[in-house]
């Protein structure tokens, strides 16, 4: 993969098609990820204000209530995994919130996964995906080595013994996976935007293996992913 260095963030493109989306500068989807140290205050500011001198037009996307199925897995009782999650979720969002306005951005395109519960094409997406999980093991082998990733490295901040994630608990924890999939394969009739690049911080091997046509699921034409290292780390 082609990098490019840049202010601020050092870019690594997933394919040709991702850098000529990036290069058209039209818009940006800012993948954050739940309890992650890394998505402090200053971090999120940094990326919201990078992608605001980098792009057009700006969207924020949050993790939906699936995460709740990792803190599950790792023995917390539902009630109490769903408000973490909320407060995770409404910290994460006040801050995008703040840095959004500060960038005299909209505050208005901060989403979840779970908003688009009732989106035909998002369902599409997500019930095509659901289908490869139940019918290709090699899909399904990769998205449980995804969340059994997820669910180990949250073991390690909360200091749980990660003896105790059972296969089951990762089958579990995998419909997290599953969820963000339609805004990897396809965001923008999501959005309703004609092109969109989607960002995180580290490689999605999941993601690659699409891309490489290693599964019956197909990155869209009008959908990008690249990854971002912060230069001053």
């Amino acid at each position: 993969m082609e990098v490019a260095a840049l202010k601020t963030f050092e870019v690594d493109f997933l394919s040709e098609n991702s850098e000529r989306i990036y290069e058209t500068k039209e818009h940006i989807t800012l993948g954050i990820s739940p309890f992650t140290s890394k998505y402090s205050k200053d971090y999120i500011d940094k990326l919201i204000t990078w992608a605001n001198e980098n792009f057009a037009n700006i969207t924020v996307l949050l993790a939906g209530k699936e995460s709740v199925n990792i803190l599950e897995g790792l023995g917390v009782p539902e009630l109490k995994a769903g408000r973490k999650v909320r407060k995770e979720l409404n910290r994460q969002k006040r801050f995008c919130e703040e840095s959004l306005i500060k960038n005299n951005c909209d505050p208005n395109c901060i989403y979840t996964f779970s908003d688009f519960e009732d989106n035909n094409v998002y369902q599409n997406l997500y019930q095509e995906a659901s289908i490869c999980f139940d019918n290709d093991p090699y899909f399904k082998e990769s998205c449980l080595k995804m969340s059994e990733q997820a669910m180990k490295s949250k073991a390690r901040n909360m200091g749980v013994s990660e003896d105790i994630i059972t296969k089951e608990k990762i089958e579990y924890a995998a419909k997290y996976v599953l969820a963000e999939l339609p805004f990897f394969l396809n965001a923008a009739p999501i959005f309703n935007v004609k092109e969109t690049i989607l960002s995180y911080h580290t490689d999605w091997e999941l993601g690659e293996k699409i891309n490489n046509n290693e599964f019956d699921l197909k990155l869209s034409d009008t959908q990008g992913y690249i990854t971002l290292k912060d230069m001053g780390e």
